[in-house]
C-alpha cells in the first residue's frame, strides 16, 4: 500500500501528467497545457513562440567542455510500458521524481540531464545551461542548472545531486532531443555528498513511475 501511495503522489507531480506540474521542485517558470509524452501527439511544424520566460539572455563562460570521445553512446535501456512516441530509461543511472538523470563517472562525479520519458515527441523551442564552471549546485537550495524549452512546457531544471560544476555542455540544443542520455547531457559536477544518490530513483522504478500501465511487480525505489 506504501508504494502504491507514493507513485499516486508522484505522478501527480510529474509535469507530464498534469497541466502545470512541478519540474524539478518549486523551480518551475511556465507551462503549456501539457508535457510531451502521454497527452496526445505533438505538432513538429508548430514554430510558434513559446509563452514568456524568465531566462537569462547572456551565455555563460564554456570551460572545460566534456570531450564526445568519453560519453557511452550506447546506455543500456528499457522501454517504458505503453507510453507514447517509444519512451525509453537509460539503466546506467539513477533518477529525480522531476525526470533528471544522474549518470555517476566514478571518483564521485557525475553527469546530469533530462529523462527521454520527458523529451520524446517534443518540438524543442530552445534549452541550455544557467551556470558557470566552478560554480556550486545544492539540493537544498534548489539551484537551477539550466532551463529547456519546448511546445509543452518552459522551466528551469533543478538539480537533484549538490556538488561542484566541472563542465558544461555548450552543445545541448544541437543534442538533447536526439541523444538525451549521451551527448545530450547539461553538466558535469563533482559531488559533495554522494549519499544523495542514494536517494534518487532506480531507472527500473522510473520506468514504473512513468508507465501508462504496469504489470508486474513495483521495482525498487532505491
Amino acid at each position: 500500500m506504501a508504494d502504491k501511495t507514493e507513485k499516486d503522489n508522484i505522478s501527480r507531480r510529474q509535469f507530464f501528467a498534469r497541466a502545470g506540474a512541478i519540474f524539478g521542485g518549486a523551480a518551475i517558470v511556465t507551462s503549456a497545457s501539457t508535457a510531451c509524452p502521454g497527452t496526445g501527439p505533438t505538432d513538429p511544424t508548430n514554430t510558434a513562440n513559446p509563452t514568456s520566460t524568465s531566462f537569462p539572455t547572456t551565455k555563460p563562460s564554456v570551460t572545460n567542455p566534456e570531450p564526445d570521445e568519453v560519453i557511452n553512446m550506447s546506455p543500456p535501456l528499457m522501454d517504458v510500458p505503453d507510453c507514447p512516441y517509444g519512451s525509453t530509461v537509460a539503466t546506467d543511472r539513477r533518477y529525480s521524481a522531476y525526470q533528471i538523470w544522474v549518470l555517476p563517472l566514478g571518483n564521485n562525479e557525475v553527469r546530469i540531464g533530462v529523462s527521454g520519458v520527458v523529451l520524446a515527441g517534443c518540438a524543442l523551442y530552445g534549452c541550455g545551461v544557467l551556470i558557470h564552471v566552478g560554480k556550486t549546485l545544492s539540493v537544498k537550495n534548489e539551484t537551477s542548472f539550466g532551463f529547456l524549452e519546448t511546445n509543452k512546457i518552459n522551466s528551469d531544471l533543478v538539480t537533484p545531486i549538490s556538488g561542484t560544476v566541472l563542465a558544461i555542455n555548450n552543445k545541448v540544443k544541437d543534442n538533447v532531443l536526439e541523444h538525451f542520455y549521451t551527448l545530450g547531457w547539461f553538466v558535469r559536477v563533482q559531488l559533495s555528498d554522494p549519499t544523495e544518490l542514494d536517494k534518487l530513483y532506480t531507472a527500473q522504478y522510473h520506468a514504473y513511475l512513468n508507465a501508462p500501465r504496469w504489470n508486474g511487480p513495483i521495482p525498487p525505489m532505491h
